[in-house]
């Protein structure tokens, strides 16, 4: 009595496999949503050169700092920068300031926050663009000119989108309300307000698992839409570092391994100097250190903080053109860990 045959034996005879003629799976499925993309190499830098060659544009958003612009590249379609600094350093107002700056060049920006509400974000802007007392506009005590500028920035208000309230929602929610928001509304710039404070509809039982599934999900709403964003962060201070680096980044290294760029912010207690000595930020001011940078180049920059109106001013004249001297640190010897 014969055996039944095997797969081999049903090949000579031209039939398929026994799993796709009992309706299993078969052995090479097409892929899970379609064909992949797949690129030549003559592809590759046919793209490459015509960046290289453009005198376009290149599209990117702005952090407000040219120099910090300059360093980076800015924020490019495609990009998720991750931005931690400590608690009361000033997160959400640089926030407002790159959504400012960013505002002003004609591009759309979307503020998702887990944490405060729409009041915070519209004092904040409210009081850097009318550049009132930050103390007499939170105590209902402003001068009459001070009313004058406030009424009329309020007249001279755009009715774009900016804020989506994500307080309460699980992070995949959130995550597809970006994703529709930037295809609904044409958001080129998206900041999440703050990572720490965002959670996901699933049980974890290590924390630092759910931080990066979460910053996972918001990355990808911005990625896969072909834009820009940054992840805004706190940072774990260590007593032991001269200065915070992008290990310090809370709960998750997952998190800083992922992004194309990592700044802190932080207030140096003593300068931070360059290799010659010279002094690059001094003690007690703001500053930006980028410590990663695909497309860039580590270093300090400093801040310009108005204590008036309690925000970020934008830097620009003096470093529209960068000069490639940016301020590096530890080329010669290791300045931060």
């Amino acid at each position: 009595m014969s055996s039944a045959p095997d797969d081999n034996d049903l090949a000579k005879m031209g039939r398929a496999p026994r799993d796709l003629e009992d309706g299993t799976k078969p052995m090479n499925p097409t892929p899970v949503g379609g064909k992949p993309r797949i690129l030549t190499v003559k592809q590759l830098l046919d793209a490459s050169a015509e960046r290289a060659l453009s005198r376009a544009p290149r599209g990117s958003c702005t952090t407000g700092v040219n120099k910090l612009d300059d360093a980076t590249g800015g924020l490019r379609p495609g990009h998720v920068w991750v931005f931690g600094a400590d608690t009361n350093w000033g997160k959400s107002s640089f926030l407002i300031m790159l959504a400012d700056e960013n505002m002003k060049k004609g591009k759309r920006v979307l503020i998702v926050t887990s944490e405060d509400d729409e009041s915070i974000y519209g004092d904040r802007l409210m009081v850097r663009r009318s550049k009132v007392n930050a103390k007499r506009y939170r105590d209902r005590k402003l001068w009459d000119d001070e009313l004058a500028r406030v009424t009329d920035i309020v007249a001279s208000a755009q009715p774009d989108p900016v804020f989506l309230d994500a307080r309460g929602k699980p992070a995949e929610t959130v995550a597809a309300q970006v994703k529709w928001a930037i295809r609904e509304h044409r958001i080129d710039v998206v900041c999440y307000d703050y990572l720490q404070e965002f959670r996901s509809s699933k049980r974890y039982q290590d924390r630092r698992n759910e931080v990066s599934e979460v910053a996972a999900m918001l990355r990808e709403a911005i990625k896969t839409s072909g834009k820009t964003g940054i992840i805004f962060s706190q940072i774990t201070v260590n007593a032991e570092k001269k200065y915070p680096d992008k290990h310090s980044i809370r709960e998750s290294r997952d998190v800083s391994n992922a992004a194309e760029v990592i700044v802190l912010g932080f207030t140096p207690t003593t300068p931070i100097t360059r290799a010659d000595g010279s002094v690059v930020v001094d003690a007690g001011r703001k500053c930006a250190l980028v410590d990663k940078a695909k497309d860039g180049i580590k270093g300090a920059v400093e801040l310009d903080w108005d204590d008036e109106s309690a925000s970020f001013l934008a830097v620009a004249g003096e470093y529209d053109v960068f000069d490639g001297e940016f301020d590096r640190l530890g080329e010669e010897e290791e300045r931060y860990p």
